[in-house]
């Protein structure tokens, strides 16, 4: 197929000349004696370079148990109001990934489904998000806190992937999105980018959730009805 991912070795080749420009500057950043807030600003620019990222906090676990400290928040329409230090932890988005350990990308569907769970329940800020996306930050080898970026409530694109979409992974290094497909025992790979599908790759029955290798760049999908693991490679 024209296009499509590769899915055996993982080199180089994977990176595109905008992410290895983006990453470079991130870890040039990383080096100067910006403080916590401008190198979260940096990061946030240098992020919009790739992904859609108008609304983006971070949050780091404070020194004092059961707090968390906001250091750098910006949102079209929170402002930086939630930029706060030693703030309770509760019951909320940013709370739930800390929990899961995992990436987590959260419609709104599925945030009224949490919430309906008793998952999320004392969530707090504008919630009429479109997308809600917490990345976990493995600070010496333990979650220390989380990365955000929330898209708002105008849908930029709608990208049909097949019958019950469930859980997902990002490949921000290659610009790729792998979709575990429940109802059509399917992963499908978006482009980012152009938000087109560049590949279905058929895996076990009912997959639900997805996990990507950073090191590997193997996928990792949990199949539920097979009882499974697929792994897909990638390839030059």
């Amino acid at each position: 197929m024209p296009n499509s991912p590769s899915m055996d070795a993982f080199d180089e080749t994977g990176f595109s000349n905008a992410t290895y420009k983006v990453l470079y500057q991130i870890a040039e950043g990383a080096t100067t004696e910006e403080t916590l807030f401008e190198f979260a600003g940096t990061l946030h620019r240098l992020l919009a370079e790739l992904i859609p990222a108008k609304n983006l906090y971070l949050c780091l676990l404070s020194e004092q148990p059961g707090r968390l400290n906001f250091p750098y928040y910006v949102d079209e329409r929170d402002g930086d109001s939630m930029q706060e230090m030693d703030v309770p932890m509760r019951l909320g988005l940013t709370e739930f990934v800390l929990r899961t350990g995992v990436t987590e990308l959260i419609s709104q569907e599925r945030y009224i489904a949490l919430q309906h769970s008793g998952e999320i329940t004392e969530a707090t800020g504008d919630l009429s998000f479109n997308s809600w996306l917490g990345v976990p930050l493995h600070i010496k080898g333990q979650i220390g806190g989380v990365l955000t970026v929330i898209e708002g409530n105008s849908v930029i694109a709608s990208v049909p992937v097949g019958t019950a979409p469930h859980g997902m992974v990002l490949d921000l290094a290659r610009s790729l999105a792998f979709v575990a497909v429940t109802g059509s025992s399917q992963v499908t790979i978006v482009d980012l980018k152009t938000n087109q599908v560049v590949q279905t790759v058929p895996v076990g029955l009912q997959p639900t959730s997805a996990a990507l290798d950073r090191l590997t760049g193997k996928v990792f999908v949990a199949n539920q009805g097979g009882g499974t693991i697929s792994v897909l490679t990638p390839t030059k």
